[in-house]
Parts: C-alpha cells; sequence; structure tokens
C-alpha cells in the first residue's frame, strides 16, 4: 500500500510538472533553431560623397517570416551617422507599406525596424532610410550588416555582397551664376595633404586655390572659365584620390545688363536694367568704364537681379567705351562698346547783358531725354526753359538772375541724367542803365519821356514799358549794336499820383525795374476863401515852405493851419512872410487854406511809406485820433483828419478800425459820432455818412467818442 501510494504521489508530481512545462512552451515564442543567411542582398546607391547626406537602401530576401513585433536590423559602419536617421519607404515583394506600418529606433550604429502590423511572409524586402551621414573618410569597400530579429536572430546577421564606395566630396557655393563667378568649394573624404592637380568645369581648364588639409578635407576657390555653358560637371583631380567628377555641380547662366541711356557726356548717371543671371545676392565691388574707376550704387537681390546706377566718370575720351562690372562672387563681367561718350556741348545767345537777360541755349551731347534740368549763372539759381530730346539736343532759354555783380559768370546746367556741366565764363553781367526826363508829370495828364540808358543786349527788339504798373506807349525805343537805349515813353494819364517804378521790357535783356524813377503829383483846386483840404500821398517834402512853393500862381495863398487835438492848440504858417509854428504838412491831417483867389496846389510824394531796407516790407503806419474832454463841451473830441489816398474810399472802409474789431465784429457803439466836409464852394459843411465817399484833397473834421487810431491803405 505504502509503495502504491508513494507511485500514485510522484505520478502526480510528473504530470503536474509536465502541465507547467507545456504552459510555459505556449507562452514563449518560438526561437529558431537556426538563422538562415539572406539572400540577394544589394545595397545603393553604390557610390555617393564624403560627408554627404544620403538616403540608403538596401533590398534583400528572407528565408523565413517576420513576425508581428519583429523587426529588421541593419548595422553601419564606423564612421556614418546614423543618429538622425529617417525611414523612408518599405517596400515588402512589390507592396509599398503603410507609413505607420513600420517604425525607426537607432541604437549606436545598429537602425532597428520595427514590424507594427501582421507577419510578414518570406521574400523580398526592401528599405529605404533618409538622412544618413556619410563617413568622411573615402574608401571602396563598405558594407551594411542586416538580419531579422525576435528575441534572436531569424534570418542572418548577413553581411552585404555588394560593397559600396564613398567617394571624396566637395560642395559648391553658389551653383549658378555667369563666366568668371568664384566658386567657394568645401568637402571631406580627400586623402590628407594631397596635392590638387587640375579642375575642370564644362571640360575647360578653371584656375583655383583648392588644397586638402591634414583630415583630409578640400578647401578653396574655382573661377569659372569663360567658355562655359549651361549645366557644367566640375572635376576636381587629386594627385592620390584621382579624378572626382561631379556632374551638375554648377549651372551657368548670363549675366545681363542693359543701359539706359546708351550716350552722353561724362557725369552721365546710367541706370541698369534686366540684369539678370548675377549670382544672387552679389557684392558688386568694382566698375570701369573705359579702364576708368566709376561711382556706383548696384545691388543684387536674391534672385540674382542686377540694379542700381553707374555715374560716366571724368577724364574720358569721347567715343565708345567698355564696360566692366566686377562682382565678389560672379566675377567681371565685360560689356564691350556698351557705352559712347560724348562732349555735352552749350552755346548761349547773348554772351552778355544785365540780370534779368533772355539767354537762348543750344548744345548736343547731353544725356538722351535727360529731364530736371536746373541751371545756375554765377552761382545764383537761375530759371530756364531748357529740354533734351531723344537724340541729346540741349534747347531753351535761361533768364540771367538778380543779384549778379557785372563781369563773367559761369553757368552750370545739371540733368538728372547728364550731371553738372561747367561752362566758365560763358556770360557777362553788364548794367542795364536808363535816364528819364522829366521825372515828374501831373496826374490826368500823358507826359512825354526821353529815354537814354547803356549796357542792353544789343539789338534787343519789341521792348515795352509800364509806369506804376500801367502800360506806357514806347514806339520809339530802340537798342543798338552797342547797347545803347534811346526813344521816348509816354506815360499814361491814368497812372495815379505818387512815385512809381518805370520798368522797361526787352525780348533778350528782359524786365530792366527802375525803382522810383518817376512822380506824378496830384493836384489840389483851392478857391479863394478857406478851403478844407488834405494831403493824398506822403509828401517828398513835407517842409510847409515847400509846400507853399508849390502853389500857382505863386503868392496865391495866405496860410494854412491846424487844429492840434492833444494840445488842443491851433498852428497855422504864414506864406508871407513864412513864419509860424505848422512846420511841417502831413499826411493823415486835414488843414484850413486861405486863398486870395483861385489857384491850384500840387502835391507829389509817395502812396506808401519807405521800405526800410531793401527788399523789406514797408512798415504799417496809423494816424491817431484823440478824444479830451475839456470843460468846454464844443471841441471835445474833434480832430482834423485828412485822406491819404488817390482814389475815392466809402467812411465805412477808410475808418472801418473805428467801426468793427480786429475780427471784423462791428462795435456796438462806432467810436466816432460824426464826420464832415466843407465845401468851399457854398461855404457849408456836409456830413458824410458810411456809404458816402470820402475823395482825394479833400480835409475833414471828425468827432470822436473816445480815443482810436486808422491804418491808411496803400492804394
Amino acid at each position: 500500500m505504502k509503495t502504491n501510494s508513494l507511485k500514485n504521489r510522484t505520478l502526480g508530481i510528473i504530470s503536474s510538472i509536465a502541465l507547467i512545462l507545456s504552459m510555459v512552451a505556449v507562452a514563449l515564442p518560438a526561437t529558431p533553431v537556426h538563422a538562415a543567411a539572406l539572400t540577394g542582398f544589394i545595397h545603393s546607391p553604390a557610390t555617393s560623397l564624403a560627408g554627404a547626406t544620403t538616403t540608403h537602401t538596401d533590398n534583400f530576401t528572407t528565408s523565413g517570416e517576420l513576425p508581428t513585433t519583429g523587426s529588421i536590423k541593419i548595422l553601419y559602419p564606423a564612421g556614418f551617422d546614423v543618429a538622425g536617421a529617417e525611414l523612408g519607404e518599405v517596400n515588402l515583394a512589390g507592396v509599398v507599406a503603410a507609413a505607420d506600418r513600420f517604425t525607426l529606433t537607432v541604437s549606436g550604429q545598429t537602425l532597428i525596424i520595427t514590424n507594427n502590423g501582421a507577419a510578414v511572409p518570406a521574400g523580398w524586402i526592401t528599405v529605404e532610410v533618409e538622412d544618413i551621414v556619410n563617413t568622411t573618410t573615402s574608401d571602396d569597400d563598405y558594407a551594411t550588416v542586416i538580419g531579422t530579429f525576435l528575441g534572436g536572430y531569424i534570418d542572418g546577421p548577413t553581411t552585404s555582397n555588394a560593397t559600396f564606395a564613398i567617394t571624396p566630396g566637395a560642395t559648391f557655393d553658389p551653383i549658378k551664376g555667369p563666366v568668371r563667378t568664384t566658386i567657394t568649394v568645401s568637402g571631406p573624404g580627400w586623402t590628407p595633404g594631397e596635392l590638387i592637380n587640375a579642375v575642370t568645369v564644362d571640360g575647360a581648364s578653371a584656375a583655383n586655390t583648392l588644397t586638402v588639409n591634414g583630415d583630409g578635407v578640400l578647401s578653396g576657390t574655382i573661377t569659372v572659365p569663360a567658355t562655359a555653358s549651361g549645366v557644367c560637371p566640375i572635376v576636381i583631380t587629386g594627385d592620390t584620390s584621382g579624378a572626382q567628377t561631379f556632374a551638375t555641380a554648377f549651372t551657368q547662366t548670363t549675366a545681363n545688363a542693359t543701359f539706359t541711356p546708351v550716350k552722353g557726356p561724362v557725369g552721365t548717371t546710367l541706370t541698369i536694367t534686366a540684369g539678370t543671371g548675377w549670382v544672387p545676392s552679389d557684392t558688386i565691388s568694382t566698375v570701369t568704364v573705359g579702364t576708368v574707376a566709376a561711382a556706383k550704387s548696384l545691388t543684387v537681390n536674391s534672385n540674382g537681379d542686377l540694379s542700381g546706377t553707374i555715374t560716366v566718370p571724368s577724364g574720358l575720351t569721347t567715343g565708345d567705351k567698355t564696360m566692366v562690372i566686377t562682382g565678389a562672387i560672379s566675377g567681371a563681367q565685360t560689356y564691350i562698346d556698351a557705352f559712347t561718350v560724348t562732349t555735352a556741348a552749350a552755346t548761349f545767345a547773348p554772351d552778355a547783358g544785365p540780370a534779368g537777360a533772355v539767354i537762348t541755349v543750344t548744345g548736343t551731347g547731353w544725356g538722351l531725354s535727360d529731364t530736371a534740368i536746373t541751371v545756375t549763372v554765377g552761382g545764383i539759381s537761375a530759371t530756364d526753359t531748357l529740354s533734351v530730346n531723344g537724340s541729346g539736343d540741349l534747347t531753351g532759354t535761361i533768364t540771367a538772375p538778380s543779384g549778379l555783380s557785372t563781369g563773367l559768370k559761369p553757368i552750370v546746367i545739371t540733368g538728372a541724367i547728364s550731371g553738372a556741366h561747367t561752362f566758365a565764363g560763358a556770360f557777362t553781367v553788364t548794367t542795364a542803365t536808363a535816364v528819364f526826363n522829366p521825372t515828374q508829370g501831373a496826374a490826368g495828364v500823358a507826359t512825354l519821356v526821353t529815354v537814354t540808358g547803356s549796357g542792353w543786349v544789343p539789338n534787343d527788339t519789341n521792348l515795352s514799358a509800364t509806369v506804376g504798373g500801367v502800360a506806357a506807349a514806347a514806339d520809339t525805343l530802340a537798342v543798338d549794336a552797342s547797347g545803347n537805349l534811346t526813344g521816348t515813353i509816354t506815360v499814361a494819364d491814368t497812372v495815379p499820383g505818387g512815385t512809381h517804378n518805370i520798368v522797361i521790357t526787352g525780348d533778350i535783356s528782359g524786365a530792366q525795374t527802375f525803382a522810383n524813377a518817376f512822380s506824378v503829383s496830384v493836384t489840389i483846386t483851392l478857391v479863394p476863401g478857406w478851403n478844407l483840404i488834405s494831403l493824398p500821398l506822403i509828401p517828398t517834402n513835407s517842409a510847409s515852405s515847400n509846400l507853399a512853393s508849390r502853389i500857382s500862381p505863386a503868392g496865391s495863398v495866405y496860410a494854412f493851419g491846424s487844429y492840434d487835438c492833444g494840445s488842443k492848440n491851433w498852428k497855422y504858417w504864414l506864406l508871407s512872410p513864412g513864419v509860424g509854428n505848422l512846420t511841417t504838412v502831413v499826411d493823415g491831417k486835414s488843414y484850413w487854406v486861405y486863398a486870395y483867389n483861385q489857384c491850384t496846389l500840387s502835391v507829389t510824394g509817395t502812396v506808401c511809406p519807405a521800405a526800410p531796407g531793401p527788399g523789406a516790407v514797408p512798415t504799417i503806419y496809423q494816424y491817431s485820433l484823440c478824444y479830451m474832454p475839456t470843460t468846454n463841451p464844443d471841441p471835445d473830441g474833434w480832430n482834423m483828419l485828412g485822406f491819404k489816398s488817390t482814389q475815392n474810399m466809402k467812411a465805412q472802409d477808410y475808418l472801418a478800425e473805428l467801426l468793427k474789431d480786429s475780427t471784423g465784429m462791428e462795435f456796438s457803439n462806432s467810436k466816432y459820432t460824426s464826420l464832415y466836409r466843407y465845401d468851399s464852394a457854398t461855404s457849408k459843411w456836409i456830413s458824410v455818412g458810411k456809404t458816402d465817399n470820402m475823395t482825394p484833397g479833400a480835409g475833414y473834421f471828425i468827432k470822436m467818442r473816445e480815443s482810436g487810431k486808422i491804418t491808411p491803405p496803400c492804394d
């Protein structure tokens, strides 16, 4: 019994162990008894460049299936950088696997490509891996080692039976450009310290500075020869590495440039257009025109387009000139007979005359269709009508500016294209003189004036004249061959009283102004008895004795008198024997004049105050009116007011400052209450309303409500 019991227990234990072993067997993956070699092993590319980032592809055939979660292991030789590798296409017996079917991880030099899908049957597999950086050591016997794996190798590991080569590398910058481009070269994988025996570009020998250092790194430059065309292979031959060919390393382009204009004088600004085919972002170092260095403002954009300007340098002779534009990378690009240098010529007629003279200009050899012409004469800017046609012919006129001293003056003509051209001593400035006789006339009376002068442009034509802005007959004015002016002008009877400029204008001499050359007097008629008058002009000489001398007939007037509101005193002047305290007679006041018989008073002067200096604006002047209350109410606020004007004017306009404030708003109460004039013919006082005219030569009494002032016009 004991024996059977022991037997039974032993059998139970054995059965339990068998069951456990069977369960473990189910849980563990099947491990092949032995790994078969991969067959049909092909690696591409067969040759690639040292140090280059390359896509590598391995083709092989498995003898066993690749289970789910199984992997393909690819071992790369030392020196290859696989850290940044990316899985490309995986092809399973002609079917491209979905992008997420396999994933790539890196362990040292080994790429682990894991199957995330169903088991892959035995057969042909292609694995493409991108972004592998080749070793920098050249050799023709590199190979990868591949196997399929799950807990152990299923097939392999097997070394490729078709090795691949890593050849000396080179990168080129730029990869396109015109002939003579300087290409910067660098690349690993060369025999350390070897000599570069030869370089060709598109089959032609190329100048170079290539060297190989102790680490086998190639560096230096290559200059693209003039015969290169299209897509150019570059062949670099080392004395150890031999001839290494880079089949599509460089593409030759044509460095174009179109110049506008194509001819003109030195100083011409050329605009570059259609400048294609240059090395992108190149720097233009020099430009020569006919071997002479030229100023330039040229740039090359990122597309290789050249643009900007070139200034044709001085020192060039006339004729066709070759232009050379040199880029730091694109090299020297030659344009034969690209520009024709001309002489910017100009003639001036007349070559002498006063400021204001109109100078006719003709010339040749200027920049074609030049624009924005500016001119100076003797350093002073001058107005002009100059233009240049499509043939480079210059025409137009220049007006000699004011402010020039007499003597020889250079003329400088500047065009936007042609630049600045100086014509030394081109024009002689003279002084155009004129003497007038007489220099005075009466208002309302035409006056014949004889004119003589010198310094005018010889034989000037179509002379005309104005006096005080009013046209004067000038039919007899003429200038002879020596520049002498003779003839007469007739001052029109419409010229107002005052001192006026005379302007004489010739077709060539221009407008010549003679300041304050002629005075027109205003005549005031006096009747027997008392007359209330005022001066319509600012008198040339305000002395009472001078005014007395201008009465005709002489001895017709007894006295002048006026009342001063401020001092409340009367002042007078007795013409014979010429005594009194009224020593001056001025504009802005009115005066009593006692005449024995009818006579006239001739007043000369100006309508505006004199300017404080040449070119300055006359100072604004005003008349003050007072209001001085006293115990006697009658004279309070009365002022003797003059009317300084040669033209009729409404009282509300002349006295506007007594009626309105500076903004034009009317006062609720005007500053004056009454305005009167005295009619000498009837010996009556006439009230003058706001809309009534005040007349030249008449005097007025104005009663002020408060002090004020008025500003007379310059009519």
